[in-house]
């Protein structure tokens, strides 16, 4: 496809699964939908937008540092003491806007970092990166049993999502690299 096609897919894409169910709670727009057509749609966008961010370079010059606060700052905008619904819940799903916005300018850091810091990792480390890769697929696949068997009791102590996106994936991992040593 043409670059014109991935940024229009793009542009529909955030527009109709994130915008819209972020404005409009509707079941037009629904916040998440479990259907065999809807939901990969959901996700095909976060692919294309990964796609279109590693082999473009969009924000190589931009430094590391100013790309980590804009990948957090979704994050502490939620936390501001305003009870309004569109500031509390600006990163409340995986599909929200802010949380788009995180993901996309996080995966950049995480991109450039590993470039720039690439010579000094240790065997260690390269072989810490490697299990965690290697378990990835097994990760995707239980995050959310383990999120729905741990979560319930566990989302008065981390109300924010990401805490609890950490936590699940770091219980999903101890749980799949066990199971790979079986």
């Amino acid at each position: 496809a043409r670059n014109i096609d991935k940024i229009y897919f793009l542009s529909i894409w955030f527009l109709i699964f994130s915008l819209l169910p972020f404005l409009f709670k509707t079941p037009l727009f629904p916040d998440y939908e479990p259907s065999l057509f809807f939901a990969p749609f959901q996700y095909v966008g976060y692919f294309v937008l990964g796609y279109i961010l590693f082999h473009k370079n969009l924000f190589k010059k931009m430094r590391l540092s100013i790309l980590f606060l804009v990948a957090i700052l979704p994050m502490f905008i939620s936390l501001l003491p305003i009870n309004h619904r569109y500031i509390q819940e600006f990163v409340h799903r995986f599909m929200y806007p802010g949380t788009v916005i995180s993901t996309l300018f996080f995966f950049v850091f995480i991109i450039l970092l590993s470039k720039k810091i690439d010579p000094f990792i240790t065997i260690r480390g390269r072989k810490i990166i490697t299990k965690i890769s290697r378990a990835s697929l097994g990760i995707y696949f239980i995050h959310e049993i383990v999120a729905f068997i741990f979560m319930k009791d566990f989302y008065k102590f981390l109300p924010m999502e990401y805490m609890t996106t950490i936590f699940v994936f770091l219980i999903s991992a101890v749980i799949v690299l066990i199971l790979q040593r079986i």
